[in-house]
């Protein structure tokens, strides 16, 4: 995949002017794109609705220091760009996006390729492509991980406050 990627980004290349950000400043501009991008493909939700952009964009800012950003730009105009979170030595690949424009050329899978090069000087040694079975995952991922959650208590007693706590637990971590 990755000479693949490299060969798709020359020829991009060789399209107009190219320019990669692998890790990219908080930019609300960017956000915004990278948000209406997903809504436009996979429908509006919580995260993408333009009603909730101001909430949105005012989280993104308070976290910003695990925000991750990246773009690829051409002659200006944004190709590709991915939103996720780097939290410990992890990069969460979270809300990935393209335009139409030079889809033969792959522009997400060039950016993807870009981010996983510069994980080490981002002080980032894995990359999280989360949930889902988008081909790409398969295709760049070398190891498949199921992670659940575990809740044990020693026991339930008369304590409303703990079994409440218990059954909301539950509740949030099940199915």
């Amino acid at each position: 995949m990755a000479r693949e990627a490299r060969r798709r980004k020359r020829k991009l290349e060789q399209t107009g002017d190219i320019e990669i950000q692998t890790d990219a400043a908080f930019d609300e501009t960017l956000i915004s794109w990278i948000l209406d991008k997903s809504a436009q493909r996979h429908g509006a939700n919580s995260l993408t609705s333009e009603k909730q952009r101001s909430s949105v964009l005012a989280l993104f800012n308070q976290y910003r220091s695990s925000l991750h950003l990246a773009f690829i730009k051409k002659d200006g105009a944004y190709l590709a760009a991915h939103l996720g979170f780097k939290y410990q030595q992890t990069l969460y690949y979270y809300v990935p996006v393209t335009t139409d424009e030079q889809r033969s050329l792959s522009p997400g899978i060039i950016l993807l390729h870009e981010i996983i090069q510069q994980l080490p000087t981002m002080q980032l040694d894995t990359i999280d492509f989360l949930r889902g079975e988008e081909s790409y995952k398969q295709d760049w991922g070398n190891t498949h991980l199921t992670n659940s959650a575990m809740l044990l208590k020693g026991q339930f007693g008369s304590n409303l406050k703990d079994r409440l706590f218990t059954e909301l637990w539950l509740k949030r971590n099940s199915g």
